[in-house]
């Protein structure tokens, strides 16, 4: 499977530490500071959402709140997109 890291922070880096084995195609931000995260490239939110080279998002931060709010808002379903 294809994944897509929602969140670049100690969050993420712990995930990665943890799954090291799994085929990570890059972190997205809603709003990204910097192009890339650990070695991977780092994209818009938008950009994610329009890509359908992903299997799920992963969400990687201390509370997923907001950022479960923003992909329920896109249509996406905790457990099977995300």
């Amino acid at each position: 499977m294809k994944y897509i890291i929602y969140g670049t922070n100690r969050v993420a880096k712990d995930f990665l530490y943890i799954f090291d084995n799994m085929e990570i195609l890059y972190f997205t931000e809603s709003r990204p500071s910097h192009a890339h995260f650990l070695g991977y490239p780092v994209h818009d939110l938008n950009y994610a959402l329009q890509d359908t080279a992903y299997d799920q998002i992963i969400l990687c931060d201390f509370d997923k709140t907001e950022k479960r709010a923003l992909l329920e808002q896109q249509n996406l379903s905790y457990g099977k997109d995300f």
